[in-house]
């Protein structure tokens, strides 16, 4: 297995430290708290890119730029970050905050914890460390039905922006779904298809866009 350092990837990139980022592929905070703080208490990890081999990360804390988390669940983290407060990290979040349904926020807690989860990450580390995501906003129906329904409402989206305004976090993004054709087998195998927005016809994203549009005025 290959071995790199954190100053190596750094002298690589012609950058004094690196940021550590957890993780596009999976929900780390969530889900694998202890792996990220094992890692983090021990300064090794093992990524792993798409379709190559895992390689070893090893750094020391002070090598470390920042560490970058991505999660819809910050309930764990917020419990145990602790643990390593003496090592020295800076640390930012990417908040995935989707209102509440049953069909495309499943697993994720109420918007009312994450919303206190919201407030702890950026009374504790700062706002100006904390970026919410929208992401993304859906249409979607039940298979045999003719009726699209929306996985938000401008109520719904109002509160998320509203409370992130408050905490003075100024990064919110709103976004809407790709089509990745994965994703559209994966939910006909459930029972229910989702509506992907036609890029280059204005009308038919022109709802959801006047929904996110109303929503910025808060910024």
């Amino acid at each position: 297995m290959k071995v790199v350092t954190a100053k190596e990837l750094a002298i690589k990139h012609r950058a004094e430290k690196i940021v550590l980022i957890a993780s596009r592929r999976t929900d780390m905070p969530a889900f694998y708290t202890d792996e990220l703080l094992k890692g983090l208490k021990q300064g090794k990890f093992h990524p792993q890119t798409m379709m190559q081999p895992m390689w070893e990360l090893n750094f020391e804390p002070q090598d470390i730029h920042s560490v970058g988390l991505w999660s819809q669940d910050f309930g764990k983290w917020i419990e145990r970050r602790h643990e390593i407060a003496d090592l020295g990290y800076k640390f930012w979040y990417r908040f995935t905050i989707l209102p509440d349904d049953p069909v495309c926020k499943p697993k994720a807690p109420p918007v009312e914890e994450q919303l206190k989860q919201l407030e702890t990450l950026a009374n504790t580390d700062g706002s100006d460390c904390v970026f919410v995501f929208i992401d993304p906003l859906v249409q979607y129906k039940r298979t045999g039905e003719t009726h699209w329904r929306y996985n938000f409402s401008e109520v719904s989206v109002d509160m998320i922006v509203r409370k992130a305004h408050q905490l003075g976090i100024k990064s919110i993004t709103i976004s809407l779904l790709d089509y990745y054709r994965h994703v559209e087998k994966k939910a006909l195998r459930k029972g229910f298809e989702f509506r992907f927005l036609n890029s280059n016809n204005h009308s038919d994203q022109e709802e959801m866009i006047e929904n996110g549009e109303e929503n910025q005025k808060y910024h």
